[in-house]
């Protein structure tokens, strides 16, 4: 069965050898790309190995599935942080559109401005220009609509975004 494909040496040998010839084959270019995309990071590891590369692609294999874990561990933050601002916008479902407002107007987004809606009158003015503190103050009638909840869920959604592009630069 296929399941006991490689569970021993010898059968893995065997069957490196048989990957080893196909790909040596130049008649099966097309076939080759098919064969390769079909394994699996620890397969491509083992076949590295046979041809030299020592243990270069283990090692790769066991990055991947620790960068897949953290992509993982990350979704499921995600998930979390977005149900927290969900249930906070789900008891008054007229806050979504303040909300949008406050982050993505075109005329006074804080996400298009980077001009930070929950920052005070006296914390914007000594951080912003004069263009800038225009965009604040318009951001401000949404903002005091959004009230505690709707503010609240907006500081788990922008602090959450901080956090992921913290990581990814």
């Amino acid at each position: 069965s296929d399941k006991d494909l490689l569970n021993t040496p010898q059968k893995l040998k065997v069957w490196k050898n048989k990957v080893y010839a196909f790909l040596l084959n130049n008649n099966v270019a097309y076939h080759k790309n098919i064969l390769l995309g079909s394994f699996n990071t620890l397969m491509l590891g083992e076949l590295g190995r046979g041809v030299g590369f020592g243990n270069n692609g283990l090692s790769l294999h066991e990055s991947i599935l620790r960068g897949r874990k953290l992509v993982q561990k990350g979704k499921e933050e995600a998930a979390k942080l977005l149900e927290d601002a969900y249930i906070l916008l789900n008891k008054d479902k007229t806050l979504e559109p303040f909300l949008d407002d406050v982050a993505l107007s075109t005329e006074h987004g804080s996400t298009i401005y980077q001009v930070n809606p929950r920052l005070t009158e006296s914390e914007a003015k000594e951080r912003y220009t004069k263009e800038k503190m225009r965009i604040w103050k318009a951001q401000r009638p949404s903002w005091n609509k959004l009230g505690k909840d709707g503010q609240k869920a907006y500081a788990l959604i922008e602090d959450h975004y901080k956090k992921k592009n913290k990581y990814s630069k």
